[in-house]
């Protein structure tokens, strides 16, 4: 059992922000119907991350079990598998972000918990949105991406990307220097040049992301 003020563990120490899933998850249906917590039907990804986030505000404390009582099916296809267009994925990580500073407020998170959701949502929310503008079904045209990219570029979204980034691919942390100092074009001619390399060449690209894991 968490009470109000211990709610910094429940990132932390469970990671609660990497496991939103609905569907392990009981709730209690007055206070959803009460404050009105909704879906967002124009969020397509981490929908239900950010019905957590909004959950959790109404409550004081939230039980944790150690056993399994669900199966969970990993279907090709589902929309978790997909990337959707930019307004779609931005607006999920913008959500989040209001909601991150809404329960920092509210229940007090600590440095450590306030980095776990920064570094293992935020960040990645708002790395894949941008990505997201390079993928062959979602592409937008280079005016549009470098106005985009000079937009997300301030202070706390880099902050966000660098605590990201860090875990991730020796690539994406190279590339991701130039967009921090604002090489704007030449952030966008690399990650244009990728993204066409890797839908491209898809099998190869799979067995290479194999041999890091």
């Amino acid at each position: 059992l968490y009470t109000f003020s211990d709610f910094s563990i429940l990132f932390t120490n469970n990671n609660i922000s990497l496991h939103g899933y609905t569907v392990c998850k009981l709730y209690n249906r007055d206070i959803i119907e009460k404050n009105k917590i909704r879906f967002d039907l124009n969020v397509h990804y981490s929908e239900d991350l950010l019905f957590l986030f909004s959950y959790i505000c109404y409550v004081d404390n939230v039980h944790l079990l150690s056993t399994t009582q669900y199966h969970y099916i990993d279907k090709i296809g589902s929309l978790s598998k997909k990337y959707h267009t930019y307004e779609s994925e931005i607006l999920g990580f913008n959500l989040l972000n209001e909601y991150f500073k809404k329960i920092t407020i509210i229940f007090n998170l600590n440095k450590d918990a306030q980095n776990n959701i920064q570094e293992n949502s935020l960040g990645f929310l708002l790395w894949r949105s941008i990505t997201t503008m390079y993928r062959p079904f979602n592409k937008k045209k280079y005016k549009e991406r470098i106005l985009i990219l000079k937009k997300l570029n301030t202070f706390e979204n880099i902050t966000y990307l660098q605590k990201y980034l860090k875990k991730s691919l020796k690539l994406n942390q190279v590339i991701f220097l130039l967009y921090m100092n604002k090489w704007f074009s030449l952030f966008d001619i690399l990650y244009k040049l990728i993204y066409s390399l890797r839908y491209k060449f898809d099998k190869q690209w799979k067995n290479y992301n194999k041999q890091l894991k």
